[in-house]
């Protein structure tokens, strides 16, 4: 069960909301009470979420209350390089009346603040353009945006971590990656730092690769796939905490059929264990497994006898276990006991599929 609301500091662009939405998301962060699933800050709004069956909205409130306003000390100020060859760029300064070189020393003229992380992981919304060269974003957006894109958009300015859709103005490329998942540090930046842009020369870095979150060879080879279905995750119970970093809660789309799979086959109820959609897969068993099923979508098929939904059952090593369609649902989740084996990412071992 989730429930969330929103606190507001300010309208519009304000620095001093922003850091009173920090000051909280950050002390909340660093001590989450039992029952918080995530603080959130973006501009001059903070946004809490949380389990009302541990954690009440009176509760939460209260304290709220006795949090620091104000953030101790200032974010620290990162260089970023950039190369201004944005395929935008002649057609920014057209609009604006300008010439490339002004186009490019009033990007670099501010500090910018990094007023939230959002959209994909790691991407920075970045204010305050100056005046003279705000501009409104793409009428119509791009299907694919590069990684690394240095674009602007009102009186915002942010970089494209990964590939994505994206309507603002392409200037530049940056010379560095804001996130890549495989570093000590995957996120360059962190909501409250400042940034400016220096023009420079150089490649563009490689675009960040996904991270894997199942081992290369397993432990205990326990699951053989003989015919893959459209879309085969392993999750768990979700990545908490991580929304101020642009991350995306991930784990299952029907939460509760995945924690009944989990329950019946003695896992806590956020093990590690396979959702499928549409179309299940075709899986055999390497080894004597004990599983359950349940979801909304499906009907297991065991050597084609039907398992009764609810209940766990024996997979003999060998034998193989099928998915046919059925009822209104789309999604199954498949749970054997000691769950899947995988390599957590800040927390979590569900995917998020932007990256």
């Amino acid at each position: 069960m989730v429930r969330g609301f929103y606190l507001r500091f300010g309208e519009g662009v304000s620095e001093e909301a922003n850091r009173r939405a920090l000051a909280l998301a950050e002390a909340l962060l660093r001590a989450p009470p039992p029952g918080l699933l995530d603080a959130v800050p973006a501009y001059g709004v903070l946004y809490l979420e949380y389990d009302p069956r541990r954690l009440s909205r009176g509760r939460l409130l209260r304290l709220l209350k006795g949090l620091p306003q104000e953030r101790a000390e200032e974010g620290r100020v990162v260089e970023i390089p950039v190369r201004y060859d944005g395929e935008d760029l002649p057609e920014v300064a057209s609009h604006l009346g300008l010439s490339l070189e002004a186009v490019k020393a009033l990007h670099q003229k501010p500090l910018y603040r990094v007023y939230a992380l959002g959209f994909t992981p790691g991407f920075p919304f970045l204010a305050e353009v100056e005046p003279a060269l705000r501009l409104p974003r793409k009428p119509h957006p791009r299907p694919r945006v590069p990684a690394h894109a240095v674009a602007v958009a009102g009186v915002q300015t942010g970089i494209y971590p990964l590939p994505s859709p994206g309507g603002w103005n392409l200037i530049g490329t940056s010379l560095v990656a804001v996130y890549d998942p495989h570093r000590e540090t995957p996120f360059l930046l962190r909501p409250g730092d400042r940034v400016r842009f220096l023009e420079a020369e150089g490649p563009t870095p490689p675009e960040p690769r996904p991270l894997e979150l199942l081992p290369e060879e397993p432990s205990l080879p326990a699951i053989r796939v003989e015919e893959a279905g459209l879309l085969d995750l392993v999750v768990d119970g979700g990545r908490f905490l991580g929304g101020h970093l642009g991350l995306a809660r991930s784990g299952p789309l029907d939460a509760p059929s995945a924690r009944l799979a989990n329950r019946l086959v003695g896992n806590g109820a956020g093990a590690p264990l396979l959702e499928f959609a549409y179309k299940g897969p075709v899986l055999t068993a390497l080894r004597d497994l004990v599983a359950a099923f349940a979801g909304y979508g499906f009907v297991a098929l065991l050597e084609g006898e039907e398992i009764p939904p609810g209940q766990s059952f024996l997979w003999p090593r060998g034998k193989t276990l099928r998915f046919r369609p059925r009822g209104p649902g789309v999604r199954g989740y498949l749970a054997v006991a000691g769950g899947l084996e995988v390599r957590p990412f800040l927390g979590s071992a569900s995917p998020d599929l932007r990256g």
